[in-house]
């Protein structure tokens, strides 16, 4: 273009430019003149309410046209149809509008301004607000109720180029704000709404506050917003489509106070302050609404969520939603608190919160759909993966502690899936589990699979739960010191709900250990597997220690039936104990000796109330020996074979138990009522036994300390007892015994016993509460013959033992052996405190310590353990005896003794031999009479306890040897000084007319009173004690010579005349000695002559006066007649 055309076109362009203005100037002058400005207020109000359908409040409306056509509305109020509140109200809006439109009478908005607003949504049913519960949707036009378009709102047209809202306030208030719900506002709203051109999106932003408690939340919202006309063959007209896009970010967000819309329970440890970011997308044409939330991203100060929300509604349905979730870990227990309003009263959140579930949770993926205002959460259909970590609680009945869980969760809707699960339940290690839940909001099925690492305090524990045995020491399950353990499988399944779990599973012991309090031993060395089911329990092949005994056990249980099947290869001892614990019988006593090993073998089959019980015992390698001397050694073949029923709790029938000890074999059979008191019949046999054959083949067994050698031995027995109490026992039968021979073994203390030719037959009755009838009992001791005859009554409550003994002869030493140990006084002793014995005994010829006694009478009892001897009568030569013997013998405290003798004619020498002494010490008569008691509670035994009175007269005699007066002679020079005078002193002795004393004991002490001896030699007097005890004798003996020999003597230098005078005070030759220390060899020593003549005292006083005595008593006086 040239250069003129330019300033051409330039000068036309200011040319126009002012003319317009111009123009402009005159229409701005002349317009107001032009309108009616009344009437198009009224105009314009109607062209509003129309346009929305509701009543507009308006204060005031003013038209301006400088700078620009604008209508400005003051203090407008837009009121809800129950015109409680105005739905929408603004201090002031301005709408710049066009020109040439409204000269034609259109108002076609440019520009709006907002200031101040106010909106007040409110929720449509009561206690709820939600978002689609509001009238929002209703400024669309074509998508009211019913689908019935609206018409357009011209200001929201592509003529507007621009909104701006100042300042405003929204408010979402709660159906007649009640049920605690309170209002919502956002506050401090500014909004710039921006159209660039015709046919682009409009844009909008949103800013704005929601004050709380912890101050404020900032709230920022852009995007763009879109309205498209589609025409569609399906509908008539055309219809419009809007849509809206954006960004959301809220800062400093307090979801406690949203927590009332959103149906969940406040928890401040959940919520707290927030950031929230979305993409918000919403969709509206009349047949559906559609409202989303893209890329959500909450972080909140325990939890961040992340995902995505859409909401939608077709026609006249129902809204629905679905969503995508995942989340941090979050506190499970906060959530559940928060969500217990929406799972309250389902099976599988009861269960939860009873188990008092503690932990984290992490949503690793979540989809959740449904529709909007369901009842039930069953209805809404999820999909989520959970990572559980750290979980803890308390589950069951039993309130059983898990802690440390971690697991996968897959929720299917109401399905949940487990995965990996680990952790501990209990004391047990949970290393791997599985599992599913269906119906979670019905039945809540499972069926899963966990194995554990269980230790053997759990296993046990989980079998003493209620039901179990009571603990204590007789609990079936009660342990100390657990060791090991072992895995379990379980599996269960069925419903939580009706509590319908059923359980099955393996459990594999791995050497568990724990010391049993019922048994009383410790086990050890557990292996095995345990499996279970609901149709039963299964024990397979386990086999480890009791005690030190080993064990192998396999067992099923079904229900009512069961079968067990035990090998052991117990220790005997620890056996034998605890078959006696249980049986509540007395235990081993320490005396008892049991050793070796019992191989045994035991079936048992229960089917409903009945239970078969077969055993069989190998008792070969098994020892025993007890304090009363029954023993079996070790090695000595021997087995058991038990066959029973049970029948309900208390009745056992006995099949059978046979005891082999080959050749001999007891049998029992009968039954047994475990009733209060209990009642049984048992019929016990034995073969006929020839003893020679089973002391062959079992060398070493020992029966009660009797060690049978030979015979025929034979028994048959029935107890029985009714009603309880000793009185009802009763056994019948009969026992007997043909040839027998038996010894009690030799030991150092006691020669053996030797009893030949036992025959034996005994009868058992119930009669006289227990009676045994003495048919037939015949023996030989020791080659002495004896019958015995007789009966027990009263077996079973106080033993009345009756006998009469006849013997031709018997040794007496043979049973009572002097100063030693004797089995026969032994079993006396025993028996005299646990019954009563009388006995009547009659001997020809006995025999005791050499002496023989003829036609002898006895007669001896026992009761209380007080035993009485007495001897009626027994001859000795031409004399006799009778004597009476009390023995007291109490348990626990020493034995007292008190007896009466009385020897009359006895030959002397018997009775020296009786004291122990040589036979040959002295020949003679001797009448002795005492009484001696005493008891064996000293230290130096018996003879220090001694207390009585002996009188000792010996007549007619000869002393042999007397160490005493042997010295004494010697000493005299007797022997040889009487050589030709008294022939055979040396080689017979002392020949003596009588020898008197007068013995009185107290403490053991012996004092010699009235000692004499008169001689037709000599005269001997004697004073003086003797300590029993301790073996010492202090005499003085004064001796004289007599008659012719005393010319003989006088010139011995140690005699003189101690007594000078008249007829009563003749002088007397006499030498007085002193005898001390052991009775068989003590001291003699004669006393000074000095003594004698300055006067004697003491001990040598009275021997002086006591031969001054029976020298002057005539010898008819001195010396007895012997009858």
């Amino acid at each position: 273009m040239s250069k003129t055309s330019s300033h051409q076109w330039l000068l036309m362009s200011v040319f126009g430019l002012f003319l317009l203005s111009g123009l402009a100037m005159i229409l701005l002058m002349v317009f107001p003149g032009l309108i009616d400005l009344h009437s198009y207020k009224a105009y314009v109000l109607d062209q509003i309410e129309s346009q929305l359908d509701e009543t507009v409040e308006v204060s005031d409306i003013s038209l301006s046209v400088f700078p620009g056509v604008q209508i400005e509305l003051e203090h407008i109020a837009l009121l809800d149809s129950e015109n409680v509140m105005p739905a929408f109200s603004a201090d002031r809006l301005v709408l710049n509008l066009r020109l040439l439109p409204l000269l034609r009478g259109e108002i076609v908005v440019k520009r709006v301004e907002l200031d101040r607003p106010k909106i007040n949504l409110r929720g449509e049913r009561r206690g709820h607000l939600h978002f689609f519960d509001l009238h929002f949707f209703d400024l669309f036009p074509g998508v009211g109720d019913g689908g019935t378009p609206v018409t357009n709102v011209q200001w929201l047209s592509s003529s507007v180029r621009e909104v701006a809202v100042r300042d405003g306030q929204i408010r979402f208030t709660p159906h007649g704000q009640s049920d605690g719900l309170s209002e919502i506002r956002i506050e401090r709203v500014n909004t710039v709404i921006t159209l660039p051109s015709d046919g682009t999106p409009l844009e909008f932003s949103v800013a704005g506050i929601l004050p709380h408690d912890n101050g404020h939340a900032k709230i920022n919202m852009t995007g763009t917003f879109s309205a498209q006309t589609i025409h569609s063959p399906v509908f008539a007209h055309s219809h419009v489509k809007y849509r809206l896009a954006g960004t959301t970010r809220i800062s400093s967000l307090d979801l406690a106070r949203l927590q009332p819309y959103l149906g969940t329970n406040d928890n401040r440890g959940l919520y707290g302050l927030g950031d929230f970011e979305g993409e918000m997308i919403v969709t509206i044409d009349p047949t559906s609404r559609q409202f989303s939330v893209q890329d959500v991203n909450l972080r909140l100060e325990t939890v961040n969520l992340t995902g995505s929300v859409v909401f939608q509604q077709t026609n006249d349905k129902p809204w629905t939603f679905q969503s995508e979730v995942s989340t941090s870990p979050f506190d499970i227990r906060t959530a559940l608190t928060v969500l217990s309003p929406r799972l309250d009263q389902t099976t599988f959140y009861n269960t939860v919160t009873e188990a008092d579930v503690s932990g984290h949770a992490r949503i690793v993926q979540a989809s959740v759909s449904g529709a909007l205002g369901m009842v039930s959460p069953s209805d809404i259909a999820v999909t989520a993966q959970f990572e559980l970590e750290s979980m803890r609680g308390r589950f069951g009945k039993g309130r059983v502690p898990f802690e440390n869980v971690n697991a996968s969760l897959i929720l299917q809707d109401d399905t949940m899936e487990l995965r990996s699960l680990t952790g501990r339940y209990g004391g047990a290690e949970v290393l791997n589990g599985i599992g599913i839940v269906t119906a979670m909001y019905d039945a809540a099925d499972i069926d899963s699979t966990v194995t554990f690492r269980v230790p053997t305090a759990e296993f046990l524990d989980f079998f003493g739960e209620p039901g179990a045995p009571e603990e204590g020491a007789d609990s079936m399950w009660g342990y100390e010191s657990p060791t090991g353990g072992g895995r379990l499988t379980l599996e269960m399944a069925g419903s939580l709900h009706h509590h319908e779990v059923e359980f099955e599973g393996v459990f594999q012991s791995r050497g568990m250990g724990f010391y049993s309090a019922w048994a009383g031993l410790p086990v050890s060395k557990l292996v095995g597997q345990l499996n279970f089911s609901p149709s039963g329990v299964e024990l397979s092949k386990v086999k480890g220690r009791i005690g030190r005994s080993r064990i192998r056990v396999n067992a099923q249980f079904a229900g009512d039936d069961s079968i067990i099947v035990l090998q052991s290869h117990a220790d005997a001892k620890e056996l034998v104990s605890l078959l006696l614990s249980k049986a509540d019988l007395s235990p081993l006593s320490p005396d008892t000796l049991v050793r070796g090993t019992t191989l045994v073998n035991l079936r048992m089959e229960r089917h409903a109330d009945e239970a078969v019980i077969s055993a069989k015992l190998d008792l070969k390698k098994m020892g025993y020996h007890g304090k009363s001397g029954t023993s079996k050694p070790a090695g000595v073949a021997a087995s058991a074979d038990v066959d029973v029923i049970l029948n309900g709790d208390t009745q056992v029938k006995i099949q059978q138990i046979r005891f082999d000890l080959g050749p001999l074999l007891l049998t029992a059979t009968g039954h047994v009522e475990l009733t209060t008191p209990p009642q049984y019949s048992i019929s016990v046999a034995s073969n006929l036994v020839r003893l020679e054959e089973f002391h062959k083949r079992a060398p070493r067994v020992t029966i009660r300390g009797i060690h049978p050698k030979a015979g025929l031995f034979e028994a048959r027995l029935k107890f029985t007892e009714v009603g309880g109490g000793r009185k009802a026992m009763g056994i019948d039968g009969e026992v007997s015994l043909l040839h027998g021979w038996m010894s009690v073994p030799e030991t150092t203390r006691v020669k053996p016993l030797i009893i030949e030719d036992v025959n034996a037959a005994l009868q058992f009755s119930r009669e006289e509460d227990g009676r045994v009838e003495i048919g037939t009992l015949s023996a030989l001791f020791n080659d002495s013959q004896v019958h015995v005859k007789g009966a027990i009554t009263g077996l079973h409550v106080f033993p009345h033992v009756r006998v009469s003994i006849d013997a031709p002869q018997f040794d007496f030493e043979s049973v009572i052996p002097r100063g030693k140990p004797s089995p026969l006084r032994e079993l006396i002793t025993s028996l005299s405190r646990t019954t009563i014995l009388q006995s009547d005994i009659h001997v020809g010829t006995g025999q005791y310590n050499g002496v023989v006694w003829h036609d002898m009478h006895l007669a001896a009892t026992g009761m209380d353990g007080v035993v009485t001897l007495e001897v009626l009568k027994a001859q000795s030569g031409d004399g006799s005896l009778r004597a009476h013997t009390t023995i007291h013998m109490p348990e626990d405290e020493p034995m007292q003794m008190d007896g009466y003798a009385q020897f009359t004619a006895v030959p002397a020498q018997d009775i020296v031999v009786l004291l122990n002494g040589d036979e040959h010490l002295m020949f003679g008569h001797a009448d002795i009479k005492g009484e001696l008691a005493g008891n064996g509670g000293h230290e130096d035994d018996m003879s220090a306890t001694l207390d009585g009175q002996v009188n000792l007269t010996l007549s007619n005699g000869r002393i042999r040897k007397f160490t005493a007066l042997s010295k004494m002679l010697n000493l005299l020079n007797l022997p040889q000084l009487l050589s030709g005078h008294v022939p055979d002193l040396s080689s017979k002795g002392l020949a003596f007319d009588s020898i008197t004393a007068t013995l009185i004991i107290e403490k053991g002490i012996m004092t010699i009173k009235g000692f004499s001896l008169n001689s037709p030699v000599i005269k001997i007097a004697g004073a003086g004690r003797y300590d029993i005890p301790s073996d010492n004798i202090d005499v003085v003996m004064a001796v004289s010579p007599l008659g012719s020999y005393e010319s003989i003597l006088k010139n011995i230098p140690v005699l003189s005349t101690i007594f000078a005078g008249g007829d009563q005070r003749r002088g007397i030759v006499t030498v007085l000695f002193e005898v001390k220390g052991p009775l068989n060899d003590p001291e003699v020593t004669t006393m000074p002559v000095e003594s004698v003549a300055s006067g004697l005292t003491g001990l040598g006083e009275l021997a002086i006066g006591i031969l001054r005595n029976i020298i002057s008593l005539p010898k008819e006086l001195i010396v007895p007649t012997t009858p």
